[in-house]
């Protein structure tokens, strides 16, 4: 006969036994990344004028009135 197991699963077993927690932390790991990416992009980087980033070709297509 088998014998019963009464093995208690671990916190990892018990995420990855879980569709929905999987679903949910496939779901708020990049959100929280790509976040903390823009907010530290906006905070580090310095400010430039738009005339500045484009290209001296891509002005006149990208900005009417030059």
């Amino acid at each position: 006969m088998e014998e019963a197991t009464t093995e208690k699963k671990t916190f990892g077993q018990k995420v990855f036994d879980n569709v929905f927690i999987l679903l949910a932390l496939g779901m708020a790991f990049p959100g929280v990344f790509y976040l903390g990416w823009g907010i530290i992009e906006i905070f580090v980087l310095n400010n430039t004028k738009l005339t500045d980033y484009l290209g001296a070709g891509n002005q006149k297509f990208l900005l009417p009135g030059r």
